[in-house]
């Protein structure tokens, strides 16, 4: 476990750009009467202490504030237990073995990145997290970035899901939209 002093630690040594959103009392009420949480987690350390985390404009850790765990997993049950999502319609899911799973914008599958909650968060504080999303960048990317709310993010079309053979044009959108045409493009997947 990763207690919170420690995050702090982590999060204030790390080269990126991190904000930590301000802690709401009522959502982690929320959380606690919803979830079943292991006390002694890094996750329960995490919904104690933040409202979420935001790495590089790019990733977002959901905790108990702005970035709402109760309210995503409400919204989206049919992932399992989400913890993050990046503005590229990637999703971390707490997987049955306890490791994060990512389900990838590119290919609408899920897979496991075979790292616990613990080094998947230490992982986005100061890991090369930028590997994961080379093919999605661009020249000017932090700037169009910087200015997407917490409830945006970037949709590509053609979806990054399907194959292009001409350069994708991207727009800023609400999450939830994106979250959506993915659940929707991955139901016909699996028919």
């Amino acid at each position: 476990m990763i207690n919170w002093e420690e995050t702090e630690k982590n999060i204030k040594a790390s080269p990126k750009k991190i904000t930590v959103l301000p802690h709401s009392r009522a959502a982690y009420a929320d959380i606690r009467g919803n979830f079943k949480l292991k006390d002694n987690t890094t996750l329960s350390e995490l919904f104690k202490n933040c409202g979420g985390l935001v790495i590089d404009d790019m990733i977002r850790i959901y905790g108990a504030g702005e970035l709402n765990f109760t309210a995503i997993n409400n919204e989206f049950p049919e992932f399992g237990t989400l913890v993050g999502e990046d503005i590229f319609g990637g999703l971390f899911v707490l997987l049955d073995n306890g490791n994060i799973g990512y389900f990838s914008p590119d290919n609408l599958l899920l897979e496991d990145t075979e790292l616990d909650y613990d080094k998947f968060l230490t992982w986005v504080i100061s890991g090369d997290t930028e590997l994961l999303y080379k093919p999605h960048m661009w020249d000017g990317i932090r700037s169009y970035i910087k200015n997407l709310s917490l409830t945006e993010g970037i949709l590509f079309s053609p979806y990054l899901w399907k194959k292009s053979k001409t350069p994708r044009t991207k727009k800023k959108s609400p999450m939830s939209r994106i979250i959506e045409l993915e659940l929707k493009a991955h139901k016909n997947v699996e028919k």
